[in-house]
């Protein structure tokens, strides 16, 4: 089974865990909404002019990316250039159980800045960054959504940090719902 088809399947496993215990919103959680709205992102390799050119954008991430920091790691990347980049949210495999994460986009392709060995966060020198995006383009699975860069500058100018932001997602996909249901 590839990684994709494991991280659908564990969304899955997971609603119908929620059902079986009687949960009373398994249907509007957010493995419900990321099989709903979801997509796979594609492990293709790059062309060594790809690898230039992202070396070169990635080059524009002054700041030291921290380990566990995904959704801080992947909006300060897609807020510094969201013209090439944008925030995918969703969940990510790369060894045994798929994670809650972040990633930015480019070209259509996942870039993961944030997963990778402990060596690579000895240095942030943009080689070993562009290296670990490549091995966690190669190696992991993605499944997700995009989320528009304008709601990360809402977020972090009323709450001035950077988090999750699928939750006001499945507010406002439960908001609609209601709405619905009074109609």
């Amino acid at each position: 089974m590839d990684k994709l088809t494991a991280i659908k399947n564990y969304l899955e496993s997971w609603i119908k865990g929620a059902e079986y215990l009687g949960h009373p919103d398994a249907g509007m959680c957010a493995q419900s909404y990321f099989l709903k709205h979801g997509k796979g992102y594609p492990n293709t390799m790059m062309t060594p002019d790809e690898r230039m050119e992202l070396t070169e954008v990635l080059r524009r991430a002054t700041w030291a990316l921290e380990i566990k920091q995904c959704f801080a790691n992947t909006q300060r990347l897609v807020m510094i250039d969201s013209a090439e980049f944008s925030y995918a949210e969703g969940f990510a495999l790369a060894d045994t159980i798929p994670l809650h994460h972040a990633w930015a986009v480019w070209r259509g392709r996942p870039i993961d800045v944030t997963w990778g060995i402990a060596s690579d966060y000895d240095v942030n020198r943009k080689t070993r960054i562009i290296q670990r995006v490549l091995r966690n383009m190669l190696s992991n699975a993605y499944f997700g959504i995009e989320i528009e860069a304008s709601r990360i500058a809402r977020v972090w100018m009323k709450e001035r940090c950077a988090r999750p932001l699928l939750e006001d997602l499945l507010r406002e996909e439960a908001a609609k719902a209601t709405v619905r249901d009074q109609a």
